[in-house]
């Protein structure tokens, strides 16, 4: 490590991680066979990170604030910002990563993305509770996008495969990475949705069976048309933070 995080966030940081696994093990019923052990690379500089990157898969990208790399299992971030809590919070991601990987290494990367934007606003409060707050930029990106009528529909954004989710990602398209936390985020809002998100997982963990457009309007009660109603008027609201 090139940096540590000062006075008690680098054990509220650990805090959380464990508090993250537990909410995959209560809300979707997942759970790790054994420890997941995994090295943690904290990077003050940027071009170090890079070099970093490029010696494990042999590239590299000025976007990226942290990154989990399966094959090496190992996570590394760097101090992109002076806001040390902003720092915490990619830790936080890039944990979401490890954790989800362990539980359900097939899940889509919508969800992999979606649950780590999600997870890396935790915060533990002064009486113990959890808050997962909404993501500030991908919020306000989705409320402009509605206010101009360029909001991705849930049917077009959930048929689309890995392949082209990540080619949208690498045109710098703020689409995929923001309609992943959004729509992770209103399921994760009501019972249903959570519902709806347990069964995701536990089909992917049990069958490796992919949750295809199909198969979520199967598990949503109303179907895809429901889910892009009741997505719409979660997106229009304030989106009220999360307690645990």
């Amino acid at each position: 490590q090139d940096f540590t995080l000062s006075g008690d966030l680098q054990q509220q940081t650990l805090d959380n991680i464990n508090h993250i696994y537990q909410r995959y093990r209560r809300d979707f019923g997942l759970d790790l066979h054994g420890t997941a052990e995994v090295n943690l690379y904290l990077i003050e500089k940027q071009d170090d990170f890079q070099q970093w990157m490029v010696d494990r898969i042999g590239s590299s990208s000025r976007h990226y604030a942290g990154v989990f790399i399966p094959a090496t299992n190992e996570v590394a971030v760097w101090q992109w910002a002076d806001n040390e809590q902003q720092v915490a919070q990619t830790i936080l991601h890039e944990s979401s990563h490890v954790l989800l990987y362990q539980l359900s290494p097939l899940a889509p990367v919508w969800l992999q993305e979606g649950l780590a934007q999600y997870f890396q606003t935790l915060e533990t409060q002064p009486d113990g509770r959890l808050k997962i707050s909404a993501l500030d930029d991908a919020q306000q990106r989705v409320q402009t996008w509605i206010e101009q009528e360029r909001l991705i529909t849930l049917r077009q954004y959930l048929s689309m495969d890995d392949a082209q989710w990540r080619k949208m990602a690498h045109q710098l398209n703020a689409i995929p990475y923001t309609v992943a936390w959004a729509t992770t985020a209103f399921l994760m809002s009501k019972p249903v949705g959570r519902s709806t998100l347990r069964q995701m997982l536990q089909d992917l963990e049990k069958t490796h069976q992919r949750p295809t457009l199909q198969r979520i309007e199967h598990l949503y009660p109303g179907g895809i048309s429901r889910l892009e109603y009741d997505f719409f008027r979660w997106a229009q609201s304030d989106m009220a933070p999360h307690w645990y």
